[in-house]
Parts: C-alpha cells; structure tokens; sequence
C-alpha cells in the first residue's frame, strides 16, 4: 500500500533536483562565460604598455564586461547604463597593488595602500587629448563620491582614446596638446573621482569623433594576455 507521505516524499525529491540541475546547469553557463572572458582572442585588440612598474598588482575588474558580469561589472552597471557611458567601459580595467607589507585589509587612510601615489606610465603614445586636475582625493570608503573619474588623462592616437582615471590631486605631469611616448610618466596614483580606495581605472575607446564617452570600448592586452578579472601582473 502507498501511503500519501510516500508520495509527497517523492514529489519533493524531484522538485529538489530540478532545482539541483537548474542551479548546476547555471553555474556551468557562468563558468563558460569566465573562460570564453579569460581566453578570447578579439581580432581587434591593442596592445598596451603596462601603465604601473615595480610590483605585483592584481586586476580586480576587466575583460569583456558584455560576456561576463561577474568578471567586469562595468558594462552592464545601472549606473553606466543610464548615462550611456556602458558601451565605451566594455573593457574598462581597475587594477590595485599587492603588497606583503599592508598592515590592513581595508586601510582608512589613502597613504595606508601600497598603489597610493605610485607613477603612473603612459600605456601608449599619442597627444594629450584630455586632461581633468585639481580633485581632491577621497577619504576610502567615505561615500557620496561624484560620478566621474576624478583627476584624468586621455591620451590619444587616431581613432583610439585611453583614459587612465582617480589619479592623484595635483599630480598629473602634462598637459592638453602635449605629445607623449609609450612609458612616459604621467602622473601618480589616488582617489578621486568615483572611488572607493586608491586604484588605477584605464580604458581603451575608439570613437569617430570627440565624444569617446559614446565610443565603443576596446580590449587591451598586456603581454600578448588579457587583462581580465583576478588576473596577477608583476612588472
């Protein structure tokens, strides 16, 4: 004789692995994204000049944020969104700096991280084409942070426009017009702009007019290899 409570024992084993091979058959999808994020081969790639030197430092956004959100929150950010600005970050890169000697995980100083104020390299020659000074740094995770990348340079080359963002207050070393080589220094490190704490935010746009903001974003790559979430760079 089945009993009623067999039964139901039954229908809730079967809703339990359906929900198993639901969930499972989702990480797997998120799982081919990551390594379709990590191994692309775009054939319309650049590559750059590693803009920070003397360490070891950690990509903790990048890749093609449109393939992977959990890679690179940039394209599909609500916030990038709805200024329009999502499709030229679709390879928008953040990059800190790994070192033995921090004596804290989220220090509450700016001068407590180790990329704080650390030069920063031009990634690739070309003509000033943009340059935004005078921001004053954040407090780490103080909040209400303005929506821009604070103290900023693009430098351009023909269609292509790199900007490297939340520079430090007063350090940027040229100016709009200058023409500058691939390794030159540039400014340092800080914390201005929308930012949480001190690191470098950099990304390649190609845009047939001025507005690069609307362009669309190009991957770069360091080393023949992508520069994408997690990834570890020693220079």
């Amino acid at each position: 004789m089945v009993r009623s409570e067999d039964i139901s024992l039954v229908g809730t084993n079967k809703i339990v692995l359906i929900l198993f091979l639901v969930i499972l058959f989702y990480l797997i999808y998120q799982l081919a994204k990551i390594l379709v994020v990590i191994f692309e081969q775009a054939s319309h790639s650049v590559e750059i000049e590693f803009p920070l030197k003397n360490g070891l430092y950690l990509i903790t956004d990048g890749g093609n944020s449109k393939t992977s959100r959990l890679m690179n929150y940039h394209y599909f950010s609500p916030t990038h969104k709805r200024n329009k600005t999502n499709r030229s970050m679709l390879y928008a890169t953040d990059v800190v700096k790994l070192s033995k000697n921090q004596k804290h995980f989220l220090p509450s100083q700016n001068s407590d991280y180790p990329i704080f104020g650390e030069s920063v390299y031009s990634p690739m020659g070309g003509t000033v084409f943009k340059v935004v000074d005078g921001v004053f740094d954040n407090e780490p995770y103080s909040g209400n942070y303005p929506y821009n990348t604070g103290n900023t340079i693009v430098v351009r080359q023909n269609n292509y426009y790199f900007l490297l963002g939340h520079l430090k207050f007063n350090s940027i070393k040229v100016k709009e017009g200058d023409k500058v080589h691939k390794g030159q220094v540039i400014a340092e490190i800080g914390n201005s702009g929308w930012t949480e704490r001190p690191h470098l935010h950099m990304q390649l746009m190609e845009s047939d007019n001025e507005n690069y903001w609307y362009g669309l974003g190009i991957p770069i790559k360091f080393n023949k290899k992508n520069l994408y979430k997690n990834r570890l760079v020693k220079v």
